[in-house]
């Protein structure tokens, strides 16, 4: 069963970062999933996620590696503050890292969390979240109490971005195409919208430019691709 709450989060982000101006608002449907009135023309506009398969990935297994270690050193410099953590972290790393490189990125996250909890002293668990503006750390997020807590530091599961979207945009459509042409019946227009939701990191991706063009034919009037993660939309041109 889809989870239409996160669906509607999806599609809310999509119509506010594409500057939609939708005065009856949208309906949340079935087939489609959402169906608005724009310029006249009823819109229908079919969901779906794009996932991470990193199972037989060789660079992922090596970045989870070098993830591993890097955590390992966060949590040993974590022991000296008097607030107690548990943090993951969501990594964009290079299948190959010297020791003094992932020593410098160890410092680095210590050094963002501790001044993230400088002069907070939470005594109830309190949740955080850092997007340091570093290349190779996504995201740092960490819960810190006062109270007694076994400070541990983890690594996302896949503990990577992935560049492109291509492969991922073309399996989209290649399933959904079908269902395009079923709904011609119920609106003027159908759109794709393909969303990588990036708060699970086999959902991380990087973001992408404005336009993306791609190979392949297309039965959607319009496609976009939503980085939900960081709020960014690409339009999609099939040239197939």
């Amino acid at each position: 069963m889809p989870d239409l709450l996160r669906e509607n989060i999806h599609f809310q982000a999509f119509i506010k970062e594409l500057g939609l101006n939708i005065p009856d608002g949208y309906v949340s449907a079935e087939s489609p999933d959402f169906l608005f009135e724009l310029a006249g023309n009823k819109i229908g506009v079919e969901h779906t996620q794009i996932f991470l398969d990193g199972s037989k990935d060789l660079k992922l297994k090596a970045i989870e590696s070098i993830g591993d270690d890097i955590d390992q050193r966060v949590k040993i410099k974590g022991s000296s503050l008097k607030v107690n953590f548990q943090a993951t972290l969501l990594f964009n790393l290079q299948s190959s890292m010297k020791e003094s490189e992932r020593e410098y990125i160890a410092c680095y996250i210590f050094d963002e969390i501790d001044k993230e909890l400088l002069g907070k002293l939470p005594i109830s668990l309190k949740s955080y979240e850092i997007r340091p503006k570093h290349r190779a750390i996504v995201s740092i997020r960490f819960v810190a109490t006062t109270q007694d807590l076994t400070t541990r530091v983890s690594v996302a599961r896949a503990g990577w971005v992935k560049q492109t979207v291509d492969e991922e945009v073309i399996g989209s459509i290649a399933k959904k195409n079908l269902k395009a042409s079923s709904y011609t019946d119920k609106c003027d227009e159908v759109w794709l919208l393909i969303v990588a939701d990036g708060h699970d990191p086999s959902s991380l991706f990087d973001e992408q430019p404005k336009v993306v063009k791609i190979d392949y034919k297309s039965n959607f009037r319009k496609i976009y691709y939503l980085n939900f993660f960081s709020r960014k939309v690409t339009e999609v041109i099939a040239n197939g």
